[in-house]
């Protein structure tokens, strides 16, 4: 049986679901501000819908494509919803590519993690710093922060992401969701205790004025 995607704790089968479905449920964030309060600073980075192109990898997959926009942003988020970025736009981008080493593995894999991530994300979830001169290797995170989970993929660990960037001080963005299994990579990096996470929800009008709503959730870091 296929579950809707909001009771998803665990990894999908890409089959089951299409970016369509993807995208409607990714809509429901849209707005809320994540809130990551450790021992000396708080990051708060919005979710946006628009952050789910990236967040997919469809930037390496038409990283050739004459029409770039098309796949970006709002814009990618609703040639989505339009369902004119299918499976089989995506897999037909991957053969015209040929060579290029972001395939539709790499891709299936994010969206694989990507709703159990958000679906758990106040339970079990590891911050570490980055800092790309102690990596040893070359990365796709270019942000200062990983949000991060441990989960185990069959015989081994893999550690699906968000990396948060600042773009300058006490303003942060989401830059990428990727699942990396190198253990060398995250020994390297710098860990950050939690205290608590919450995500708040957007400003809501409600009967004339502007509201923040309380936390959908919050959890406590011991």
């Amino acid at each position: 049986m296929v579950l809707p995607l909001e009771k998803i704790y665990q990894r999908i089968n890409c089959q089951d679901y299409s970016l369509k479905d993807i995208a409607l449920y990714f809509e429901k964030y849209d707005g809320y501000t994540l809130e990551i309060e450790t021992e000396d600073r708080t990051i708060k980075v919005k979710i946006l819908k628009s952050n789910l192109p990236h967040l997919l990898g469809l930037q390496h997959i038409f990283k050739n494509s004459s029409n770039k926009i098309f796949y970006r942003g709002y814009n990618g988020f609703k040639n989505i919803i339009d369902e004119k970025i299918t499976w089989e736009t995506i897999k037909e981008q991957v053969r015209l590519n040929k060579n290029y080493s972001i395939g539709i593995k790499m891709i299936e894999k994010r969206i694989s993690y990507l709703i159990m991530f958000f679906n758990t994300i106040e339970k079990r979830c590891f911050l570490k710093e980055l800092n790309k001169y102690k990596t040893l290797r070359n990365t796709l995170l270019k942000g200062n922060y990983i949000l991060y989970k441990e989960v185990y993929d069959t015989n081994h660990l893999v550690y699906p992401m968000l990396s948060i960037k600042e773009l300058y001080k006490n303003n942060y963005i989401i830059e990428t969701f990727i699942v990396e299994d190198n253990n060398l990579l995250m020994e390297r990096l710098k860990p950050i205790k939690i205290k608590s996470i919450k995500l708040i929800e957007p400003r809501r009008k409600k009967g004339g004025e502007f509201w923040r709503g309380n936390p959908k959730w919050k959890s406590e870091f011991k």
